[in-house]
């Protein structure tokens, strides 16, 4: 990763920390601004160091600004994107989802469609969230995943 690119990043990571510190205080006077500025970093931070945003990533990043460590701890255990092969291969793809939800023990449901909300690159709990549990529990194929993603503006 570039040196700017990290310079950014670390730069990001401390406006989230300070964004997400009211929310963390549970602070009366934090309003949903505030709570939704945090996301809005998070969501940056995790784009510009080209991470997914799955659960385990989430989770992390929130407890390392939490604890005020520095970026290079969170970075330490992250998940990473799929490579493109395993993205364009059903049976891939879903060995990849199994091993990753196993190591993370992602035992829900949900936490499962949320991983692979992220490695899909989808927004979470969006329009796409009922494709893709449709997907999951068999009642959808690859194919017709792929097409309806085509096909939205909003879930590609």
């Amino acid at each position: 990763m570039s040196p700017d690119v990290m310079s950014a990043a670390r730069e990001t990571y401390r406006s989230f920390k300070h964004a997400l510190q009211p929310v963390l205080d549970r602070d009366p006077a934090a309003a949903p601004e505030v709570v939704v500025q945090a996301i809005r970093l998070r969501m940056h931070l995790l784009r510009d160091l080209d991470l997914p945003t799955t659960r385990h990533n989430v989770d992390r990043l929130v407890l390392c600004a939490a604890a005020d460590l520095p970026l290079r701890v969170f970075l330490r255990d992250v998940d990473h994107h799929l490579p493109p092969t395993v993205l364009q291969d059903e049976a891939l793809f879903l060995v990849a989802l199994a091993e990753h939800a196993a190591a993370r023990e992602l035992l829900t449901a949900h936490d499962r469609r949320y991983d692979a909300e992220a490695f899909l690159s989808l927004p979470h709990g969006g329009r796409s969230s009922p494709i893709v549990d449709a997907w999951l529990a068999g009642a959808l194929s690859w194919t017709d995943l792929h097409v309806w993603l085509r096909r939205d503006p909003i879930a590609a």
